[in-house]
Parts: structure tokens; C-alpha cells; sequence
């Protein structure tokens, strides 16, 4: 049985997870690819998106992401930072970069991931290479803790993706008329879980000091299969108890405009304890910019 251990407290892990649900949603096939279009050659375009985070209605967390995307490749570069009482707290601060290549298929197959963060002064960092084969390599610089989280079974890690190159299927998936139906195998470097998406009824958000976004949105629905990583100190829940239901999180995606692709607008997580939003706050995309922010903020 492999092992991995995750140093963090159960509060990085919940805003991490929200950060990281930008990048969730789409199904894959059976090698690690992400299914998108069938397209021989897709689009090129620099895109940047900043969201802002909630929890029970408290200013918690900032995040960004750029999205390079060439015809056979793409680079997706995220951060994301505690704000508030959060951020006194914790200090937390994380970033990630995922990139990979489109094949003549149209298949989104992950190279390179890695992410690094930094929670009440401890600094960790890890790096994933996905092999054409399916394996995968993992460094990371945390030592293993085998006693403080649940085993990975031997097999389970070949063959999965990282949480955040689906980013760009998602958006070529609706934009060719795909909807956010599928399961998925994640492997995030300490992690291993399955994530299952069933679309939502579309929903029309109205114009809000909070977003830059108001029309119609689609919603994918996630719900998470725990493989191994987690911890097992019983004082730190990371599942839910016996006849009690999973926590709600959707992903609601549309256009910031009508010359951007889908993207998601808003993120809701309903947990036992309180309520995660994450908001659009900005979106660039060639000379268009939509933001909340005055110029230089």
C-alpha cells in the first residue's frame, strides 16, 4: 500500500479543494486524458480570471489563474492567497501550474504538475510527471507520515490527472455543446479520490457588487469517492459520519462576455459548518477587460 501524508489543517485543505474545483470538471478517459473536443486543432488564446472567496459571508481567500492555450498544448498557472482573519491566522499562500498537450483526438493529456504552499510558516511542495504510459512520477518535499492518513491502494495513482488540467476541457466541452457529465480519477500528490459530475439545472444570476458575471449559467454538481491521503485523526473530519450526506459543491460556468470561452463564475460549497462562495471578480482576455477592481488594484 503506498502512503501519503498531508501536513495541512482541514481549513487550507476546504479552501484549497474550492480554489482547485476551477479546475474539476469534465469526464476522462480510461489512460488519464481528458475528453474534450474532436477538433484536430484547438484554440489559441491568453486568458486571466481572479475570484474572490466566502465563508459565512467572511472575506477568506483570493485566487487567480492564467490560461495559455496553444492548438497542441497548455499551461494553466494558479495562485491563491488567505485574506482577513484567515490570513492572520494562517498566512496561507499557494500557487500551481499544470501543463500538457492536445492530441489529434482532441484529448487533454497532463505532462507536468506542480504546486507549492506555505501554511503558518511551513513551506511544501510537490511536482507530478505523467509518463506516456500512464504512471506517474511524484516528488515532494514533505517527509511521508504513514500513521496520520489513509493508505493508497498499490495501482490507484497510474492512470489519473491532476486537479486543475480539466480547466480547459470544461470550456471547449460547452463550448461545442458538452455538458459536465462523467467521473474522473485525481491525484493532487498527497491525495488520491474520484470525482463523479452530473450537470444542474441551468441558473440565471443577476447583476452583484460581488461578481462580474449576470446571465444564465450551467451547473455541474461534484460529489468526491475518498481512494487514500486523507487524514485519520479522528479530531480532523475529513468525511462525512454515518447518515450524514455529503457536502454540496457546485460549479456554476458561463461566458464573462460573449467573446470568452465558458469559464466558471461562481463556486458553492455547503458544508455541515458553514457556506463557501467563491465569486468572478475579473477576466482578461486579448484587449477585453471585465473587472470589480479599479485600474492597478
Amino acid at each position: 500500500m503506498l502512503r501519503y501524508s498531508d501536513r495541512h489543517n482541514p481549513h487550507y485543505r476546504r479552501f484549497a479543494l474550492v480554489f482547485g474545483l476551477v479546475g474539476f470538471f469534465v469526464a476522462v478517459s480510461g489512460e488519464g486524458a481528458v475528453a474534450a473536443s474532436s477538433e484536430t486543432s484547438g484554440p489559441t488564446y491568453d486568458l486571466s480570471l481572479r475570484y474572490e472567496a466566502y465563508y459565512s459571508g467572511f472575506h477568506v481567500a483570493s485566487g487567480t489563474a492564467f490560461i495559455q492555450r496553444a492548438p497542441e498544448s497548455y499551461t494553466v498557472k494558479s495562485s491563491a492567497e488567505a485574506r482577513g482573519i484567515f490570513d492572520w491566522f494562517t498566512g496561507w499562500r499557494g500557487q500551481a501550474r499544470s501543463e500538457g498537450a492536445v492530441d489529434a483526438t482532441g484529448f487533454f493529456r497532463p505532462v507536468r504538475h506542480n504546486n507549492s504552499g506555505v501554511w503558518r510558516g511551513t513551506e511544501r511542495s510537490t511536482d507530478l510527471g505523467f509518463r506516456p504510459d500512464g504512471t506517474i512520477r511524484v516528488q515532494r518535499t514533505a517527509p511521508p507520515e504513514p500513521d496520520e492518513v489513509t493508505p493508497i491502494p498499490i495501482g490507484m495513482i497510474d492512470g489519473s490527472v491532476d486537479p486543475i488540467s480539466v480547466a480547459l476541457s470544461l470550456s471547449e466541452t460547452l463550448s461545442t455543446g458538452g455538458d459536465c457529465k462523467g467521473a474522473f480519477p485525481i491525484f493532487d500528490g498527497s491525495r488520491r479520490y474520484d470525482v463523479a459530475v452530473e450537470p444542474e439545472a441551468a441558473q440565471f444570476f443577476k447583476e452583484s457588487s460581488y461578481s462580474i458575471f449576470a446571465g444564465e449559467a450551467v451547473g455541474c454538481r461534484l460529489s468526491v469517492d475518498r481512494i487514500g491521503g486523507f487524514r485519520t485523526d479522528p479530531s480532523i473530519k475529513t468525511e462525512p459520519e454515518a447518515g450524514e450526506s455529503e457536502p454540496d459543491r457546485v460549479v456554476w460556468v458561463g461566458r464573462p462576455s460573449p467573446g470568452f470561452p465558458p469559464v466558471p463564475v461562481r463556486v458553492e460549497v455547503q458544508t455541515k459548518s458553514g457556506r463557501i462562495l467563491l465569486h468572478l471578480t475579473e477576466a482578461r482576455m486579448g484587449e477585453e477587460t471585465i473587472s470589480l477592481y479599479d485600474e492597478g488594484e
